[in-house]
């Protein structure tokens, strides 16, 4: 966001962040219901910006003082980071100053803005005018508002008490949102769309979700975008889809920020965008959504729309797994087992495999077995390995189903089983996984666990090597050399032999010395 006026600003990276900041904080205000939460919410979401941008509340803070000598746009901000002692010790004297201040320098247009006009100067100077009248209002009346919650608790309570009807009375939100309660609209549509007390219907789940949305609901907004993202109720358009998501984002909504970031990071509905990627997943990072606090992690470890740096990827990835996301339990464990950003240890690679594995991540499943099963960051045991193979494979992970094959066929962990053996290859073969193709082709070749088939072994070694696995590529070149499975044919021998040379397989040498001498 920046000044077309002014390129220099394009250097600033403090004054583009509180450019953002404060137009942010002016949507979260007009837009924000809950008295009772809202200094709560917008302490964390201030202090999270902050963080999440890399910068310094002290820093920022001296920035704005400075800045105000020039530019009277930022003194609502100071204000609040007195009130609350952001990057200094709270002031309400100085608070307050601030607040009068702003409220002294005029009156301000409080009618709702352009989003394409929010870059001019007179913008942010509006939206501090209404910030800072706002919170003057909450510094004088808070007490006020303070007694009126404690009037109104038993009435909250009820409402509460409500809510678990939330899906189970379709009747009363439909009543509620047929006179026009955007909320209820909102309810109704989910009712529909996910099937809660009605059956699936993604035509009216639409037409109530674009009702909310029109009344400016932004969960429904989001809503609307994924039907229009995904074809339901409505034909696909992912434009559209992007145009309701960046209008639930812009009022601060954590899932459409989410998902618009996402539009720009694969080119869906718009151009692709390094850079607003990042930009969107950190406002919805801010929010609290753990979801773009790993994807930002994915930012700095891939190099999206800023440099890679590992050490950052770690620290965000890490947040996002104590925050419960279980993707990013899951790279923590990879960066710790190869030393990606923090340094290597086997142990904690294990605790967090374990943390993923609990949470029912098929692949931290599987490597939390070989951890087992190779005494990594704990000690042996083939038990628990083959379990957490059988917890993996169950969750349908080809690789965790090729090794839980691997260990009945040898009786790790559990009783030798050679039927069982070929079931698990087979299920890994059939998810195209290309260590168990090769090893059902092996037990049809050589009747494991089945009965003798040259012809499916061929067809699976075939799958196998179309993978660049290299014993299947040999396996293959020997049914060609002899004709087992199929006809024979000396140049597709030599062919696949030679691929199976160059992936290293040291046992094409004889077959080629031999066809050499024919």
């Amino acid at each position: 966001m920046h000044n077309n006026n002014d390129n220099n600003e394009l250097t600033d990276p403090n004054k583009e962040f509180l450019k953002e900041l404060i137009s942010d904080f002016y949507y979260k205000i007009i837009n924000y219901d809950s008295f009772g939460k809202f200094e709560t919410f917008m302490n964390k979401w201030v202090k999270n910006s902050i963080i999440y941008n890399d910068k310094n509340s002290k820093e920022i803070l001296h920035y704005m003082r400075n800045l105000q000598k020039n530019e009277f746009w930022v003194t609502s901000l100071i204000g609040y980071f007195h009130q609350n002692g952001i990057g200094c010790d709270v002031d309400k004297n100085k608070a307050l100053e601030s607040y009068m201040l702003v409220v002294n320098q005029g009156s301000s247009e409080t009618q709702s803005l352009e989003e394409n006009h929010i870059n001019d100067t007179n913008d942010f100077q509006r939206f501090n005018q209404i910030i800072g009248k706002y919170l003057l209002a909450i510094f004088y009346y808070k007490d006020i508002i303070i007694d009126k919650r404690n009037c109104t608790r038993r009435f909250n309570s009820s409402v509460q008490d409500q809510t678990r009807y939330y899906y189970e009375d379709v009747e009363k939100n439909e009543r509620s949102a047929e006179g026009g309660n955007p909320f209820a609209q909102r309810r109704l549509g989910d009712c529909y769309y996910y099937g809660k007390g009605v059956e699936i219907n993604y035509k009216k789940a639409f037409e109530w979700y674009s009702k909310a949305a029109e009344n400016k609901n932004s969960d429904a907004q989001f809503s609307l975008g994924n039907c229009y993202y995904y074809g339901r109720g409505v034909e696909m358009d992912h434009k559209e889809a992007f145009e309701w998501y960046l209008k639930a984002a812009r009022i601060g909504n954590s899932n459409a920020q989410l998902n618009l970031a996402n539009c720009y990071r694969y080119g869906m509905g718009t151009d692709k965008d390094g850079k607003k990627v990042l930009r969107w997943y950190i406002k919805s990072a801010s929010n609290g959504n753990h979801n773009s606090q790993c994807q930002i992690g994915h930012c700095y470890e891939k190099g999206i729309g800023i440099n890679i740096n590992h050490k950052k990827a770690f620290r965000w990835f890490l947040r996002a797994a104590n925050n419960g996301n279980i993707s990013a339990k899951y790279k923590i464990a990879i960066f710790y087992s190869n030393g990606i950003g923090t340094d290597k240890s086997d142990q904690m690679a294990f605790k967090w495999y374990l943390k993923a594995s609990e949470a029912g991540n098929s692949n931290a499943q599987y490597n939390l077995a070989n951890f087992y099963l190779n005494g990594k960051g704990v000690n042996i045991d083939e038990k628990k390995a083959f379990g957490w193979y059988l917890e993996s494979a169950e969750n349908g992970n080809s690789n965790g189903q090729s090794q839980l094959g691997y260990c009945y066929q040898h009786g790790i962990g559990t009783d030798k089983d050679e039927r069982k053996a070929f079931e698990w290859y087979l299920k890994s073969a059939e998810n195209e996984n290309a260590t168990g193709q090769f090893n059902t082709a092996i037990f049809y070749y050589e009747g494991i666990g089945i009965d003798k088939d040259y012809e499916k072994a061929f067809e699976w070694f075939l799958k196998s090597a179309n993978q660049d696995y290299s014993d299947a590529q040999y396996e293959l070149g020997e049914c060609y050399h002899f004709g087992n499975g199929t006809a024979r044919n000396i140049q597709d021998a030599i062919k696949w032999y030679k691929k199976a040379l160059e992936n290293g397989n040291d046992k094409v040498k004889n077959a080629l010395d031999i066809i050499d001498n024919l």
